[in-house]
């Protein structure tokens, strides 16, 4: 069990890790105003957040076979057929939404920064 949810880590950590750069990306091109950078950066965060929300509650209906955990998994290491359905499925709701929830906290900081700076730093632009 313990090895199913350590590459179901690692298979929704490897796709954050991309819509992290993402963000980034579009975070640093718009550097030059930095309160509305932070709050675009918050924007998509959360964007980013109910995505995997989504991907937790339809994770049921996809299969387990056609998951990259599965295809990470040694043939020692895989559940029996008959519940390996309910059992990788459920882990990897688990994760999403333990990935949701980081991504959540994430745009609260940026946005509650933008804000901040907003306020409180003049502009010059």
């Amino acid at each position: 069990m313990d090895v199913i949810e350590a590459y179901a880590r690692v298979s929704v950590a490897r796709g954050s890790a991309f819509a992290v750069l993402a963000v980034l990306c579009v975070m640093l091109g718009l550097l030059g105003t930095p309160a509305f950078a932070l709050r675009i950066g918050g924007f998509l965060f959360l964007v980013i957040s109910l995505v995997l929300m989504l991907r937790a509650e339809y994770a049921h209906k996809r299969s387990y076979k056609h998951t990259e955990v599965w295809l990470m998994l040694d043939d020692r290491d895989r559940p029996p057929t008959p519940i390996a359905q309910q059992v990788i499925c459920s882990i990897l709701r688990n994760t999403f939404n333990e990935f949701s929830l980081y991504f959540a906290r994430t745009a609260a900081i940026a946005l509650a920064s933008g804000l901040v700076l907003e306020l409180f730093v003049p502009s010059t632009f």
